[in-house]
């Protein structure tokens, strides 16, 4: 046995198992001719060693990582080409998985954690996507012409620590080319077991936004896509109220480990401006989406709608400052306004006032009485106890039992350092109903009382703060006390009308309240806010129709979720109910033998404990949902 380090490509065919079941000669023959004809050939050409062969997927390695992704951007062009040129039979169609691991060689073959990651890195891209780890994209950055969507950090099945993970895609604002998607009837999925821990309604809760963090969101339990926005106009739409976009800013820091804090910076600015109801901010989900990217202020312009670009950058060293910000025009690309400051690091908040301040003075906004006032005050706070804070966020969006017990740690420093920092009691608030959530805790009632004392003091402390009413919103929602939870939340976004973490949460309290009209209401909002929103939206915005029995339109929106996400287990359960509903029991006991494979005690009478909690204001509709599942095949 000897070790290497190499990049790993692990492929497969999408629907194998299914297509076999439908015409087993057939699909060996395409089988065989996407690999002669395709795969072989673009692993060679990048000198690349196909390790194995094993049914309908194939492993391979390469010496270069760069060499790997190229490849398998290759492949998945050349599929569009290849199955557009093939018989009758639907085309293929492929998901590669790459990662940078040290393997064990043993017979030619390949064996270790790094052959692991790989293929579950496969498991998560799309029909004809690719993603690959942190490794492959610090190797291939700027080195190809592809873009990488950073989808955060995952934990993966059997894999013992988070992996980040990356999409890759072959140009700006479009995913590989690929063969004909699958049609969406659900019997013409594949089937695999899906590894994901809990089993009802209450995970969307989880993955739906979680507490704003200085990373990308991490979904919970598994990889969720940025939405791809519609086609852009041929010219900025720009009319009415302005609208901004705020990069992040860049991180130019000598110490490599500033990033959490200038992520940090981006946010709070973001936050700052979307107290502003005459001004369109966009969320920052869709702001990190162009994080560490060149940006083309006219072509975002024209994409997104938006009037405004604000960039910048933030250099930390020691207790000294420098932040630079821009605010460009993208009908033009234009500066509107550019300021230097140099600052001792505890005058960090009066700079972000003075920022927000220039904004509103440049697009001349109108402000209400309230808005005035909030931007008059002047921003408080211990530096000290902010950094903790950043730094708790940070961890905290690793999403494991040791990640959230570390978080807390951050964030009980950051109220002993400063006892008056309401986000401290917020963030402390999520983290302690979060540990209840998922079984974390001793004593979950002890944990939830706890929770909501900390979110009550946070809302006494910085009652200004939308964040800290999202908290509150939260923890009621967490607790069953759903009526609670949307005032909450309405507190949120009245004080900040932009606030679209705020929109997202409230969508889904008006959801379990039964209310698909708001819930419907307040999620699109939540897209125009947030044009590169995730599966969550989706599946929210199925579950409103369902309430409102528009099922077609149900089940357009949950299978687009399951397309981003098939182990987006609360829409499965949804799914089977809007099918039951539509009369098509086949596909609907196909979902729940989907749900069955991943959770063998899945019952009527589980369910309606979760029901049950959901606070329909018409007992009639949990009756009705409970009544859909029994019709698909739900035990009792």
């Amino acid at each position: 046995m000897t070790r290497k380090l190499v990049a790993i490509m692990a492929l497969d065919v999408v629907g194998y198992s299914r297509r076999m079941s439908e015409d087993e000669a057939g699909t060996l023959a395409q089988l065989s001719a996407v690999l002669a004809k395709v795969v072989e050939p673009a692993v060679a050409k990048h000198q690349g060693r196909i390790v194995k062969t094993m049914g309908d997927g194939v492993l391979a390695e390469f010496a270069s990582a760069v060499e790997a992704v190229d490849a398998a951007v290759g492949i998945q062009r050349a599929m569009a080409e290849h199955t557009t040129a093939a018989a009758t039979l639907q085309p293929l169609t492929l998901r590669i998985g790459i990662n940078l691991g040290d393997v064990i060689t043993q017979d030619d073959d390949l064996f270790g954690h790094g052959v692991n990651v790989a293929a579950r890195l496969e498991t998560m891209a799309e029909p004809g996507g690719i993603c690959v780890s942190s490794g492959i994209e610090e190797q291939v950055r700027h080195r190809l012409e592809v873009e990488l969507d950073d989808l955060g950090p995952h934990e993966l099945k059997n894999i013992p620590f988070p992996v980040r993970v990356f999409r890759v895609r072959t140009a700006a604002g479009a995913k590989p080319e690929t063969a004909a998607p699958e049609t969406t009837t659900v019997t013409q999925r594949r089937r695999w077991p899906l590894a994901l821990a809990g089993l009802v309604l209450a995970l969307a809760v989880a993955a739906w936004l979680g507490w704003p963090t200085t990373e990308p969101a991490v979904p919970t339990p598994a990889a969720l896509p940025p939405a791809t926005p519609a086609a852009a106009p041929a010219a900025p739409a720009v009319a009415g109220n302005p609208s901004i976009l705020v990069l992040p800013f860049d991180d130019l820091s000598e110490e490599r480990n500033q990033g959490y804090f200038v992520d940090g910076i981006t946010e709070d600015i973001i936050t700052d401006l979307s107290h502003f109801s005459g001004l369109k901010v966009l969320a920052r989900n869709t702001s990190f989406r162009f994080k560490d990217q060149a940006v083309d202020p006219q072509q975002v312009g024209r994409e997104l709608e938006v009037t405004h670009l604000l960039e910048g950058s933030v250099r930390r060293a020691g207790d000294k400052l420098r932040i630079n910000a821009q605010l460009i025009e993208t009908a033009n690309g234009s500066h509107v306004w550019a300021q230097r400051y140099d600052k001792q690091l505890v005058d960090l908040f009066a700079v972000q006032d003075e920022v927000t301040q220039h904004i509103v003075t440049a697009l001349a906004l109108q402000l209400t009485e309230q808005e005035q006032r909030v931007l008059e005050e002047a921003t408080r706070g211990n530096i000290e106890a902010y950094d903790l804070l950043l730094q708790g966020l940070r961890v905290y969006n690793f999403q494991t039992a040791e990640s959230n017990r570390e978080a807390m740690t951050f964030y009980r420093r950051a109220i002993d350092t400063d006892p008056t920092y309401g986000r401290g009691y917020g963030a402390l608030a999520i983290a302690l109903s979060r540990e209840a959530q998922r079984g974390w805790a001793d004593d979950p009632t002890d944990a939830w009382d706890r929770a909501l004392e900390l979110a009550n003091r946070a809302v006494s402390l910085s009652p200004d703060l939308p964040q800290v009413h999202w908290a509150k919103g939260y923890v009621h929602m967490q607790r069953g006390e759903q009526a609670e939870a949307a005032r909450a939340v309405e507190r949120a976004i009245t004080v900040a009308p932009n606030y679209a973490d705020g929109y997202g949460l409230l969508g889904l309290v008006e959801n379990r309240l039964g209310h698909g009209d708001k819930a419907l209401r307040l999620i699109r909002k939540g897209m125009a806010l947030n044009p590169y929103y995730s599966w969550d939206y989706l599946y929210n915005l199925g579950f409103a129709h369902y309430l409102l029995g528009e099922y077609a339109e149900a089940a357009d929106a949950l299978e687009r979720t399951l397309a981003r996400n098939e182990n987006a287990t609360p829409a499965r359960i949804i799914l089977a109910a809007v099918y039951s509903a539509q009369g098509r029991r086949d596909d609907a006991e196909w979902e729940v033998d989907q749900l069955t494979m991943l959770q063998d005690n899945i019952s009527i009478a589980e369910i309606a404990t979760y029901g049950a909690s959901l606070s329909f204001e018409d007992p009639a509709q949990v009756e009705r949902f409970l009544g859909h599942l029994r019709e698909a095949g739900v035990p009792e």
